[in-house]
C-alpha cells in the first residue's frame, strides 16, 4: 500500500507513513494520549492521508486499537485505502 519493503518500515516510527505536514503532530498525539488517556483516534478511527515511498499521498481510514501484553502497551492499526471510493463516490457515475 505504501510501497516500502518491510525491512524499511519495521522498527521505525509509523509517522514515516504520514505526509510531512502531519509527522510532527503524531508524536504529540501519542504523548497526549499516554499522559491523559483522552482518546482522539484510538478506538475511534478517522480518515487520514497516507504518504507513499514515491512521495504521492492517498486517502485512508485508520482505526487504532491498544492492547497490553505483560505490562507493555502495544498499538495496532488497521488501514483501508479510500482511493477508489474517492474516485467513484457512491451514487455518482
Amino acid at each position: 500500500m505504501f510501497g516500502y519493503p518491510a525491512a524499511d518500515v519495521i522498527g521505525n516510527n509509523v509517522k514515516m507513513l504520514l505526509p510531512a505536514s502531519e509527522r510532527e503532530a503524531h508524536d504529540g498525539y501519542l504523548k497526549h494520549y499516554l499522559k491523559t488517556g483522552e482518546k482522539r483516534i484510538i478506538g475511534i478511527g478517522r480518515d487520514v492521508i497516507g504518504h507513499r515511498r514515491d512521495g504521492t499521498t492517498f486517502p485512508l481510514h485508520l482505526r487504532i486499537s491498544e492492547i497490553r501484553v505483560n505490562d507493555e502497551r502495544l498499538f495496532t492499526g488497521i488501514l483501508v485505502d479510500l482511493s477508489e471510493l474517492h474516485r467513484h463516490p457512491p451514487g455518482r457515475s
